[in-house]
């Protein structure tokens, strides 16, 4: 059954890309991606991903403090930093890979900084909602 390129990748209202087969390829972050974390409609992925990706948005001194004290306590919740340095999901969101829970992938590498630094802080508080809430 083959089918067209026009059929295989098409993109949802929302911009985010969909496709009949996962793709490692990640999408570039902005309005979309923003759009899903401020309505709680993106399931975060790996917290050592999360903790990655805010150690990204520090490094590119996109973090204000809370996203630099949620990096820290989701390192912690990990096991420390030399033992989440060692996951691939760390070592991901530390290039600025953000991988969803459905293993939707977005980058922040490419994405303009007053953008990435708002989706930085709403990364944060939605890590801090799912994974340092105690629940």
């Amino acid at each position: 059954m083959a089918e067209t390129a026009s059929n295989a990748d098409t993109s949802n209202q929302s911009g985010a890309t969909s496709s009949a087969e996962p793709t490692n390829t990640p999408t570039s972050a902005g309005s979309a991606l923003l759009s899903h974390l401020m309505t709680g409609s993106f399931d975060m992925g790996a917290p050592a991903n999360v903790a990655g990706v805010l150690r990204f948005c520090q490094s590119r001194s996109l973090a204000e403090d809370k996203v630099v004290a949620t990096a820290d306590a989701l390192v912690e919740a990990q096991g420390g930093r030399e033992s989440v340095s060692q996951d691939p999901a760390f070592v991901q969101g530390e290039r600025g890979v953000l991988v969803s829970a459905q293993d939707r992938r977005f980058t922040l590498a490419e994405t303009e900084d007053d953008t990435a630094r708002r989706l930085c802080t709403r990364i944060a508080d939605k890590a801090r909602a799912s994974f340092l809430s105690g629940t």
